[in-house]
């Protein structure tokens, strides 16, 4: 599975469609994020990457990955002019649904939609998780 190990392979694989990817400052480092969450968080880049390329082919698309204390923050921007503005897509694992559903399964969030001329894509995600999957401790089969 990729993970946030992956993203500047990712970047340049974008960069090698055509597509202008601006990552804004140095990746930070992070090494501290749990799997799921980098899983999660190279998903979701994909996937505005690729919005960005369906809805905005000429315009360049801009990255910021930040790590805090206890959160890892992606914002990804690009310019709506001369572009269709995105919409929600149906089913799940897809489009912006898919998305949130990544950021809400790790315990974080997401947004997107469009502001001031641009779409903008914004997850906030806990850098460990405390996430986890219910046991069937205790379940008495009939």
């Amino acid at each position: 599975m990729p993970g946030i190990d992956g993203l500047s392979e990712l970047f340049e694989s974008a960069r090698g469609t055509g597509q202008r990817v601006e990552v804004r400052g140095a990746l930070p480092e992070l090494t501290d994020v749990a799997p799921e969450v980098g899983t999660a968080a190279y998903r979701i880049v994909q996937e505005a990457l690729s919005n960005a390329r369906r809805h905005a082919p000429r315009e360049p698309v801009g990255v910021d990955l930040t790590l805090g204390e206890e959160d890892l923050g992606i914002r990804v921007v690009n310019p709506l002019e001369g572009a269709a503005p995105a919409t929600e897509a149906t089913g799940g694992g897809h489009g912006l649904i898919g998305m949130r559903e990544r950021a809400s399964a790790v315990g974080g969030s997401l947004t997107a939609g469009a502001a001031d001329g641009e779409f903008v894509v914004e997850a906030w995600l806990p850098a460990q998780t405390a996430v986890r999957t219910p046991t069937k401790r205790g379940r008495k089969t009939p």
